[in-house]
């Protein structure tokens, strides 16, 4: 390539950098949409335009872009981010049973934290919790220290009604995050105050609910809670 050529390929490149730094995602899909003009069989441009449209939340455009790179070339160094980044837009347009796909895709790529965990948010949108778990506990496994997995997870254990379990990972999230403990614990005190209005009888919900009231320095209602608890089974070991 001739020097001057190749300058004007480095100034190209360094002003699509400098537009999507700033958020210019605007031009820079102009920019991009000239490049594949082009060269309609650059699979990276196709990629970097299918990230400026899921910036500005047009998933379809994305969606698109992102499925042309990976029909160009599926062994591209870039194929597991474009599949990464299409599982979002499908989850961010609720198309959930695609976007696992996607992440499943990924995973065989490439198995890290953030897809597990990807994954595991569209299992527990479409409310299949064991497979949820699995995931956020596989993310757990990979990232210990991480209090919004400890936090989802606790939700699909609250959902399936393993109330112990539950407590346990939103006392870890807690422990993780004290800056967020409040948050944490008023929002456990209404899911548990909704599982009490369907079920009266469950003393671990009871103890659950207490415990959270417990964390936030609501103590005579924590031992409200504590004493329904004993009162429904005066075995129960908590």
């Amino acid at each position: 390539m001739p020097y001057q050529a190749h300058l004007r390929n480095l100034k190209r490149t360094y002003d699509l950098e400098r537009r999507l730094d700033i958020g210019e995602y605007d031009k820079a899909i102009q920019d991009f949409s000239k490049a594949i003009e082009l060269d309609p069989t650059n699979v990276s441009v196709y990629y970097s335009r299918g990230d400026c449209y899921k910036n500005i939340e047009e998933y379809d455009k994305a969606i698109q872009d992102f499925s042309k790179a990976i029909e160009l070339d599926p062994k591209d160094a870039s194929v597991y981010d474009a599949f990464c980044m299409r599982g979002d837009c499908y989850k961010n347009i609720g198309e959930y049973d695609k976007a696992i796909q996607d992440f499943s895709k990924a995973i065989e790529l490439y198995p890290n934290v953030s897809v597990y965990y990807s994954r595991g948010d569209c299992y527990k949108n479409i409310e299949e919790y064991d497979k949820a778990i699995q995931d956020f506990s596989k993310a757990i496994e990979l990232w210990l220290d991480n209090a919004y997995v400890y936090d989802m997870r606790g939700d699909c254990y609250k959902n399936i009604e393993e109330y112990d379990k539950a407590i346990q990972d939103f006392s870890k999230a807690i422990e993780l995050d004290p800056t967020n403990a409040s948050v944490y614990y008023s929002k456990a005190i209404q899911d548990f105050s909704k599982a009490i209005e369907l079920d009266p009888t469950n003393a671990s919900v009871y103890y659950s609910r207490g415990h959270c009231y417990e964390g936030i320095e609501e103590d005579d209602k924590a031992i409200q809670d504590f004493s329904k608890a004993l009162e429904i089974n005066p075995n129960y070991e908590f």
